[in-house]
């Protein structure tokens, strides 16, 4: 399963500053409304780059900040002064705590009121003479990029340096697979400082000469209205903001022909296929990692396929994966993913994660097929379910289940109708009905957190 990448690595980064040298005019973001051209982005990030330059410290920069124009012109800021970006999530007060443990004196580009009394903030920069000529620098590709923070789903998270070559590699190969037009348009629903939002929805169209209207956090009726406002040729989602549009699109919704991804969380049939029945358009659906970045790629329930220049294998049931991208070696050794997995033609099926899979008597199974169950039926807003050790060492599956306005569904109910579908021993032992499920970054489940409370009851 393995392919090359359909371009040069080395002439990305005169690609894209090529891609970022336009009229000053050009409308290269829009926020809440406001929109930002190339002429603003260069001004800010001058005076970022004027700023760091002048800072003593680590070659790196931690970027808090809640505006996405505002952290793009930082991005940009630090690369033109040599400093690797650190992207954090502003909502998150644990990823400061990281950073700050594992580079102590590492400096902070935010609003002072959203972080600790003892972190060091530098100074807001002036900005520079918007009509200045344009002079982006761009990482080279062995050297710093940027750093994510991974979603913590199964515990703290933890930070994942990316080289020039790996994200190059990545977003370029992503732009062919997907076939992103030139002067691609995106609407991401994604966060800008997680590696999902910054590859697809800020990266490839810095790459293609294109400009992104950042969405993320916003209701429902705003996300339509962006759609139908700006006519994206690109929509960065996941299976949550796919959620939310179906439930306020009426049947037959005229949404613009864009290609529709979703990434971050696996996205479930009834989802997918609401979403085709109320607009006709089909999304893809990505799989990968802050580790690994975007690796294959499918569309309803076909085979996945491997990005160009991604190869992957199956060995002892677990998916691994070789890039460019994974690693900043290519000829670095192959990267062991948590998922289980089988051949399936060219590409591959995910069987579940390897935490997931359960043994009870005798019998191997995933809680994915448990929660696809308990998702069909329709008094069940959200499910998820987690294997755990009852009585100290039997393996026993515990669902935890968010129901929908009204319902008096209970667990005897629930429990009779998964006996139509499921066979006994993957029925779940304990049934837990919640208000809303714990969870992560990108609406991802929070594991550890439900692994715990299974635990307490067990």
């Amino acid at each position: 399963m393995a392919n090359s990448l359909p371009f040069s690595l080395e002439t990305q980064p005169a690609h894209i500053r090529q891609a970022l040298t336009r009229p000053q005019d050009d409308v290269i973001l829009t926020y809440k409304g406001e929109t930002y051209n190339l002429g603003q982005l260069h001004a800010l990030a001058s005076g970022f780059a004027s700023t760091l330059k002048e800072a003593s410290g680590p070659r790196c920069v931690a970027l808090y900040l809640h505006s996405p124009f505002h952290l793009l012109a930082a991005i940009l800021g630090a690369w033109k002064a040599e400093h690797e970006p650190v992207l954090i999530d502003p909502t998150s007060r644990s990823e400061i705590q990281t950073i700050i443990e594992q580079t102590p004196t590492i400096s902070f580009i935010a609003h002072p009121s959203h972080l600790p009394d003892h972190t060091r903030i530098l100074p807001w920069p002036q900005t520079s003479d918007t009509q200045s000529p344009h002079t982006w620098k761009m990482p080279a590709v062995e050297s710093p990029f940027v750093s994510f923070f991974t979603s913590g789903s199964e515990g703290r998270s933890k930070l994942v340096p990316k080289l020039g070559r790996q994200v190059y590699a990545h977003v370029g190969s992503a732009s062919h697979m997907l076939g992103a037009p030139r002067g691609c348009r995106t609407v991401s629903f994604v966060p800008l400082f997680h590696i999902l939002g910054f590859s697809y929805g800020l990266m490839v169209p810095l790459r293609m000469g294109g400009a992104c209207v950042a969405m993320a956090g916003q209701p429902p009726a705003a996300m339509k209205q962006a759609l139908l406002q700006h006519r994206p040729d690109m929509v960065v989602g996941t299976a949550i903001h796919y959620r939310f549009l179906n439930a306020i699109l009426e049947d037959g919704e005229q949404l613009p022909d864009a290609i529709y991804i979703s990434s971050g969380a696996p996205l479930p049939a009834n989802v997918r296929d609401r979403f085709f029945e109320k607009t006709g358009h089909r999304i893809h659906e990505l799989y990968g990692s802050t580790e690994t970045a975007g690796i294959a790629m499918r569309i309803g329930s076909a085979p996945w396929r491997p990005y160009p220049g991604a190869e992957v294998k199956i060995e002892d049931e677990r998916l691994c994966v070789r890039s460019p991208w994974t690693h900043a070696d290519p000829q670095c050794p192959w990267y062991q993913t948590h998922d289980i997995a089988e051949p399936d033609g060219d590409g591959f099926q995910l069987l579940g994660r390897a935490g997931n899979i359960i043994k009870i008597g005798g019998k191997r199974f995933s809680s994915a097929e448990v929660e696809q169950a308990i998702r069909q039926h329709p008094e069940v807003e959200d499910v998820a379910a987690v294997p755990y050790q009852r009585h100290g060492d039997e393996p026993a599956l515990a669902a935890f289940v968010v129901t929908k306005d009204a319902s008096t569904l209970d667990a005897r109910a629930l429990r009779e109708a998964l006996s139509q579908q499921l066979a006994p021993f993957k029925l779940p032992r304990t049934i837990t009905f919640l208000p809303s499920l714990p969870r992560k970054k990108l609406q991802k489940l929070d594991y550890a957190t439900l692994r715990a409370l299974a635990q307490e009851t067990a």
